[in-house]
């Protein structure tokens, strides 16, 4: 059985979920400190290897998806992880109103421009298909 890249991608980000699910029902504090903190505390080291793990995800889903179907996905994805979150909304109330606080950075104004990008696609494939 030959698999898709999606399928690969897919089943990557399945074994990763799995795992996780596991340790933090074993012990929660173990995934904090292995691998939550670790990436957190190093943001000018995973912020390339997360850049480029997006592109090359990006690149593959581009050539089986259209923007819309992307967005979709994108809307599902973020109501899950608000549902999460709501879970822990007085833990993160004052984190938000100190984040919105502050000023943009190069790397927000980059973030917010490639959302916007994507935005325009998805319009401009509503539009003329």
């Amino acid at each position: 059985m030959e698999l898709t890249s999606l399928e690969v991608i897919s089943l990557i980000f399945v074994s990763i979920s799995l795992v996780k699910i596991a340790v933090i029902l074993i012990n929660k504090k173990s995934w904090y400190n292995n691998v939550a903190l670790p990436i957190y505390k190093n943001p000018n080291k995973v912020l390339p290897i997360l850049a480029i793990l997006t592109i090359i995800v990006f690149y593959f889903i581009i050539k089986e998806l259209t923007f819309v179907q992307i967005f979709s996905v994108l809307t599902f994805s973020s109501l899950l992880i608000a549902l999460g979150f709501l879970q822990f909304s007085k833990e993160l109330t004052p984190l938000i109103q100190k984040i919105s606080s502050k000023k943009f950075n190069f790397l927000m104004i980059v973030y917010i421009l490639v959302w916007l990008t994507l935005c325009i696609f998805v319009i401009k494939e509503i539009i003329y298909s």
